[in-house]
């Protein structure tokens, strides 16, 4: 799983979902991220983005140049989550995880946002909305937020 972003100079930044060396299944992944400077031709070295069980990511320029990481938490709290990038990606602030959206199991993901014209934000992405009900497994939701 890959979300890539081209920015106003051109860089490319990447975000990859990665199987932690020396683990297996579900809440052992991570993201890395990794950048381009020459149209794709060739990549840095994939850094981690932030915490182990934290994937999904989709990555979205700002009008104010700052970058927006939507994800998944396969971790408790289950669900949705942002954090901001002031640096291009370089650094972000992980210890101020905005929450979108909880989910019942951690069956949660694929956040996307968009900037809306008027400077607010729509995330749609899928949950589990309801445990051991109909539907058995996922919804498809959607918010609209603002930015603290």
């Amino acid at each position: 799983e890959v979300s890539a972003i081209r920015f106003r100079n051109g860089r490319l930044l990447a975000a990859v979902r990665r199987q932690i060396p020396g683990t297996s299944g579900e809440g052992f992944e991570d993201t890395v991220l990794t950048e381009s400077t020459d149209a794709g031709k060739h990549w840095s070295k994939p850094c981690p983005m932030g915490n182990a069980a934290e994937v999904h990511v989709y990555l979205t320029e700002l009008n104010d140049s700052r970058i927006l990481a939507t994800y998944s938490n396969y971790h408790l709290p289950w669900g949705v989550y942002a954090v901001i990038s002031t640096d291009g990606g370089k650094t972000w602030d992980l210890e101020h995880p905005i929450q979108l959206a909880l989910s019942a199991s951690y069956w949660v993901g694929w956040p996307v946002t968009l900037q809306l014209p008027d400077g607010g934000l729509i995330t749609s992405y899928a949950s589990t909305s309801y445990l051991n009900q109909p539907p058995d497994r996922t919804t498809c939701e959607v918010v609209r937020w603002r930015l603290p």
